[in-house]
């Protein structure tokens, strides 16, 4: 795409910006049923390794979107 990621980084701190996140790479693998009923709909299911946690999330594309990590399922399967 041709960004200069530090001339970026320079103009957001003079603009009073913060890094809150240190840059990382987000490994994912999304899902669906052998049927393809979430595809149909325009949907999926999402596991992502942040890197100091891991979200699942459904997505559906113009439509809902429900994230939560291993926090938010107390009591339920733990993520492996």
């Amino acid at each position: 795409m041709g960004i200069d990621t530090e001339k970026l980084r320079d103009l957001l701190k003079k603009n009073g910006a913060a890094l809150v996140h240190s840059e990382c790479l987000m490994k994912r693998n999304n899902f669906d049923y052998p049927d393809a009923r979430l595809e149909k709909i325009g949907g999926w299911v999402r596991v992502r390794d942040e890197g100091d946690k891991i979200t699942l999330s459904y997505k559906q594309a113009g439509g809902e979107n429900y994230q939560g990590d291993e926090r938010n399922f107390a009591g339920r399967r733990r993520f492996q």
